[in-house]
């Protein structure tokens, strides 16, 4: 075995040390050894700071590639499912008032006559389909309070059910739904 010294540390070093180059008939391996170039690696890493030109760019892209950017997301929680349930538990730790809050509205909203086997049908049911279940008339709201009972639940697509959020009732007093909205809740 070989030894080389590495251009950048000026340390003697074995073959297995640095990146081997074809290209370079000399030595059959790259200058600097594998340490000195991940050191600089991690240091340009380290020293780019995205800007705001670079941020929009990754929005815009983000946007324009919707579908590519949930397959990866979803991929991802496929592949390490324990990371990504830590990061659900690792949020309810820093937020409890707001799971708390939540658990208790829904409690409240629970009428005394509220049919339960019915509400977990349309749940295991809205998970087979790939949908959300919404409340029509919101739990949580300034001016209303919905039940939570099947009669007050519907199947939404996650993107309609983000758009209607707890800001839109039937009846609703000085709002109306807009059209498109209206007709992803209604279909």
């Amino acid at each position: 075995m070989t030894s080389h010294t590495c251009n950048q540390c000026l340390v003697i070093k074995p073959d297995d040390a640095f990146y081997s180059d074809s290209r370079n008939t000399k030595k059959g391996v790259i200058a600097r050894c594998k340490e000195c170039i991940k050191s600089n690696q991690r240091k340009r890493n380290k020293s780019h700071i995205y800007s705001e030109k670079d941020y929009l760019r990754g929005k815009a892209w983000a946007e324009a590639n919707m579908e590519k950017v949930v397959l990866q997301a979803r991929v991802k929680r496929a592949r390490n499912p324990d990371a990504y349930r830590k990061a659900v538990l690792d949020w309810e730790s820093r937020y409890p008032e707001r799971k708390a809050a939540r658990r208790r509205g829904k409690r409240i909203a629970t009428p005394s006559w509220a049919e339960t086997s019915k509400m977990n049908v349309v749940y295991k049911k809205a998970k087979e389909m790939g949908l959300e279940v919404d409340h029509i008339v919101p739990i949580t709201h300034q001016l209303v309070s919905g039940l939570h009972c099947w009669h007050n639940l519907q199947l939404l697509d996650k993107s309609s059910n983000s758009a209607k959020s707890n800001r839109w009732w039937p009846d609703m007093p000085d709002r109306a739904l807009p059209d498109a909205t209206l007709q992803s809740i209604t279909t």
